[in-house]
């Protein structure tokens, strides 16, 4: 994976981190409206998501101008990343979703991912695809979760689960338990219109 593509992941992930803890310790504070319970981030939507890393990029030294799914007028992505001052020239297509690995969502999660990929970052005219998928997980699962991810959307990958580039952070459970781990987990899509 490009340098650039894994410095996007870290820049991503940190701010995912830091908006996770923001959520909890809101969501902690209003006990009326939300008694006993805690949450963050993996709560939210992706749409959420792609607002908070785009924030992100554009205060950080990221050499790539970063353009939201709304500023594009065709061939939409989530993120786009393209030179400075040359709106035209993509450095990268980004989708962004998220897996709870949670049983009555997976299906839904899983199918979404499989779109973003094959109708999206495989078409795109971007010099690089990237998928970012935001992971719910127990702790020290990370990789053992992200192989069985993997294995539904039928990305090979090594025994050492190296086809992700991961950012992890602890989180909590509803009840406020620190149990779980989001990691954001990156990998660059193989696209049908790359040169042989």
């Amino acid at each position: 994976m490009k340098s650039e593509l894994k410095s996007l992941i870290k820049i991503a992930g940190s701010a995912l981190e830091a908006e996770d803890k923001v959520l909890i310790k809101a969501v902690a504070s209003n006990q009326v409206a939300y008694p006993h319970r805690k949450w963050g981030i993996l709560r939210l939507d992706d749409r959420y998501l792609k607002f908070v890393v785009a924030r992100a990029l554009y205060s950080s030294a990221f050499p790539f101008a970063t353009a939201i799914e709304m500023e594009l007028k065709v061939n939409s992505h989530d993120l786009v990343l393209h030179y400075p001052n040359d709106d035209s020239r993509w450095f990268a297509a980004v989708e962004m979703r998220r897996w709870t690995g949670r049983i009555e969502y997976d299906w839904k999660e899983i199918r979404s991912i499989r779109r973003a990929i094959n109708e999206k970052l495989r078409l795109s005219k971007a010099e690089n695809a990237l998928m970012l998928v935001l992971a719910a997980n127990s702790r020290g699962k990370a990789n053992w979760n992200l192989g069985g991810l993997a294995k539904k959307l039928g990305i090979s990958q090594t025994e050492d689960h190296s086809v992700w580039e991961i950012y992890c952070f602890p989180t909590v459970d509803e009840l406020g338990l620190e149990v779980a781990n989001s990691c954001l987990a990156g990998f660059e899509v193989q696209r049908a219109n790359m040169p042989k």
